[in-house]
């Protein structure tokens, strides 16, 4: 990190702030984005070759095991990974006294965990083959829960090339083992196996980084474990929680529509959650953000939500709007004819993907703030509300339009809105401000014209909406002059460092 971004560079009244927060936050997000892109690329080609090499029922019996494990990994979490990255966050080097203790925590609850599903796998019935899975993808899960531990420090500390290189290392390692595997073993199980690999290899990278910048030792007492699951349970509840109110539009379609309308919904929310991953990194940036401005002064982490939410504005239209001209386009091209019903499905979560983003925002400095349960309600009063809401609009859409998918992404239009407008108001109720709602106007309407221009193109190959909607789009907020100067700083500054990494490697040839 350079000198001029250390902790409490901003003060702690607006006046005088400057832009070096976001700044900072911006330039995390490119540098994870360039790493989360390469390890996406590789995940997707195991997506993509895994099940046409095995066939859909041995895909089944890794789905299942990974289902079971994906809800045990918050348990065994505790909440711990957002409780780490708030404290190295706020307190730097000083906080290297809780690896300890969250270590030996996930120890316990990864044990726990481990003997309750092989145990729940066996009693339920399932083949051999499933609970093979399960014990595999559960002992990569629980490698994978200990890397983590030193994962989350390091985004505390801002350190994201550490995080982001260990990421594309590992992934590196695992895919090129599970490729050869494949061609040499042809055994799903061995394939599978290779995820202990690349949390093994992520975890031995992010610890011997962590013990460079933030020695730690790994001696602790049941005081400080009981003190670390006190102060990260409010972090389980979240997690719990959304994991609960992503599952439950199936859960409750399922009992409404045949398995074709549940096979669109899947495919469509599938995707949805493939680009919910330029959010999620900018929430993994914005959190230590966060907790160090709210530790200089609430002020300052005011600032940094203002800036942050109107960035979001910015990316989050025209992010929704290409989801929206492409959808119909982009599933057939992935899935094929059969799932032309998770177009539409797709084409309303595009409008979900830009309160989403919001809503990541929001959540994240909810937590940085110590205001997690006031989002936890939020989230609480969502999942409860998806029941009567797809209750409602599932036989409508399926009336309707013949599709009772569309209701599951209708909820979320629904929830998702209203938790940004509720989360708004109680978080923070003078963010609308009369310039800032000028500007939402401004960058809906540049949306709206990109909409106009690419609308036409969308049952063409999914590059032309695409490109064609997002050159409107940019020329308009050119035009309407809503780029900030600290955004235009952030642009210049990304294609500056491409630029120069592009010329160097032409004068190294």
């Amino acid at each position: 990190m350079s000198p001029d971004l250390t902790v409490g560079a901003a003060p702690a009244s607006d006046e005088g702030w400057d832009d070096r927060a976001i700044v900072r936050v911006g330039r995390n997000s490119l540098i994870l984005l360039a790493s989360q892109s390469i390890t996406w690329v590789l995940s997707t080609i195991l997506v993509l070759v895994i099940p046409r090499y095995f066939g859909p029922e041995a895909l089944g019996w890794f789905t299942v095991a990974a289902s079971l494990w994906t809800i045990a990994a918050m348990v065994i979490g505790l909440g711990t990974s957002t409780y780490l990255t708030r404290d190295f966050a706020s307190r730097q080097l000083d906080a290297s006294d809780g690896i300890a203790p969250v270590i030996r925590v996930r120890l316990v609850t990864a044990g726990a965990a481990f003997v309750v599903l092989v145990a729940f796998a066996v009693a339920a019935g399932y083949r051999s083959e499933v609970i093979t899975m399960v014990v595999i993808v559960g002992v990569s899960t629980v490698l994978s829960s200990l890397a983590d531990v030193a994962g989350s420090a390091l985004v505390g500390l801002e350190r994201m090339k550490d995080v982001g290189r260990a990421d594309v290392v590992s992934k590196l390692c695992s895919t090129a083992c599970a490729l050869v595997l494949l061609l040499v073993t042809r055994n799903l199980f061995v394939v599978v196996a290779t995820g202990m690999l690349l949390a093994a290899v992520r975890g031995a990278i992010q610890f011997r980084r962590l013990a460079a910048v933030a020695p730690y030792r790994l001696r602790t007492g049941r005081s400080d474990m009981v003190a670390v699951v006190r102060a990260s349970s409010p972090f389980l509840v979240a997690g719990l929680s959304i994991v609960i109110y992503q599952q439950v539009d199936t859960v409750v379609m399922s009992f409404l529509v045949d398995d074709r309308d549940i096979g669109w919904y899947s495919a469509a929310d599938g995707l949805y959650g493939t680009l919910l991953f330029a959010p999620t990194i900018l929430m993994t940036s914005l959190l230590p953000a966060f907790t160090r401005e709210h530790t200089a002064g609430p002020a300052a982490a005011r600032r940094l939500l203002e800036q942050a939410f109107d960035g979001v504005v910015l990316v989050a239209v025209p992010l929704g709007v290409s989801t929206i001209v492409c959808a119909w386009s982009g599933t057939r091209l992935l899935f094929g004819g059969r799932f032309d019903g998770a177009g539409p499905v797709l084409a309303v979560l595009g409008v979900v993907l830009a309160f989403s983003s919001l809503a990541i925002v929001l959540g994240s400095f909810a937590t940085a703030t110590g205001r997690q349960r006031v989002w936890n309600w939020l989230m609480l009063a969502a999942i409860i509300a998806t029941v009567p809401l797809d209750l409602v609009l599932v036989p409508w859409t399926e009336r309707r339009f013949g599709n009772g998918a569309i209701a599951g992404a209708l909820s979320y239009v629904v929830t998702e809105s209203t938790m940004v407008v509720v989360g708004i108001v109680v978080l923070a109720p003078r963010l609308i401000t009369r310039a800032r709602l000028h500007r939402i106007v401004r960058c809906l309407a540049a949306g709206g014209l990109q909409l106009a221009a690419a609308w036409p193109f969308r049952h063409q190959i999914v590059a032309i909406p695409g490109v064609v909607g997002l050159a409107v789009y940019c020329a308009a907020i050119v035009v309407l002059r809503i780029p900030t100067p600290t955004e235009r700083r952030l642009v210049a500054d990304a294609a500056e460092r491409v630029i120069s990494r592009i010329s160097r490697r032409l004068r190294d040839r």
